[in-house]
């Protein structure tokens, strides 16, 4: 899972990438931006696949939470099932007792 600071970065990155876009866009059509590009294509691609990358990681780790939870579910569930099968047999069971044998024992 990223750390705070890897977010962090990646954000502050995120953001830089979209004013020199912004700035890219703006001398595309003929004005001047405020200041020059200081990254290269490979540095945009270089922190767009490690955000990308962190994304895929948080992803998998919530995956493998979901898959965790959903077999303790399945367990807890079964054990619940056994619980109410045996609740019902031992309902069961009083009830076939005779009255006269509970009548002892009150």
């Amino acid at each position: 899972m990223p750390s705070a600071e890897d977010i962090e970065q990646l954000a502050r990155i995120e953001q830089v990438l979209h004013l020199r876009i912004a700035e890219a866009a703006k001398a595309g059509a003929g004005e001047e931006s405020s200041s020059p590009s200081t990254f290269s294509s490979s540095q945009v691609f270089d922190a767009l696949s490690t955000r990308l990358l962190l994304w895929q990681n948080r992803l998998q780790e919530l995956t493998r939470q979901v898959q965790r939870a959903e077999q303790t579910l399945i367990a807890e569930d079964e054990q619940l099932r056994k619980l109410v099968q045996s609740c019902s047999e031992l309902n069961q069971k009083l009830h076939t007792v005779p009255s006269i044998e509970l009548g002892s024992y009150t």
